[in-house]
């Protein structure tokens, strides 16, 4: 009985009611034992399920012990008491330069950007050439005062005066 005790105290945190349902968890198996030893089958069974129902009610299974240790810290308390409770210093992550080695969605998202728009003005030959086409046409526009916009629609109203019928379509 006080091997199964000391068992149960190291493995689980005990608080005073949980300490005494642990106390009649181990009283109820002392008795199981020696209902089995006896062979009275039916107060074997019978003790079977209040020793069942102890565990579960004192939270002392395997599911529930997971269920307890993969909570997450919510204060800086529970994780000062964590610490202490653990010891020593919390190994501090390695530094990678996130160019390189991405940690997470958000640096792979700007990577990516910075990837297309580098490949975009490097590569795409006819960009270069179309922005300064572009700014010669402003420059001459400006000198001759002349709207480079003339031929762009501005409005929805042009841009239904601008669409074509079906018959002009097929045509």
């Amino acid at each position: 009985m006080e091997t199964m005790y000391n068992k149960y105290a190291q493995d689980y945190e005990l608080n005073v009611d949980r300490e005494e349902v642990l106390k009649k968890m181990c009283k109820t198996s002392l008795k199981m034992d020696e209902s089995l030893d006896a062979g009275d089958i039916t107060a074997y069974k019978n003790l079977a399920t209040v020793f069942d129902q102890l565990r579960k009610s004192g939270k002392f299974t395997e599911a529930q012990n997971k269920e307890d240790r993969q909570q997450v810290l919510s204060s800086i308390g529970e994780l000062v008491a964590l610490c202490e409770q653990e010891g020593g210093i919390i190994e501090k992550l390695p530094q990678f330069d996130p160019d390189q080695y991405p940690q997470d969605k958000i640096d792979f998202t700007l990577r990516d950007l910075q990837s297309y728009t580098y490949s975009l003005v490097s590569n795409e030959l006819g960009l270069g050439d179309l922005i300064e086409s572009y700014i010669e046409k402003l420059e001459k526009a400006e000198e001759d005062s002349v709207d480079i916009n003339a031929g762009l629609i501005t409005s929805a109203e042009e841009a239904a005066s601008e669409q074509l019928t079906d018959e002009e379509a097929e045509e």
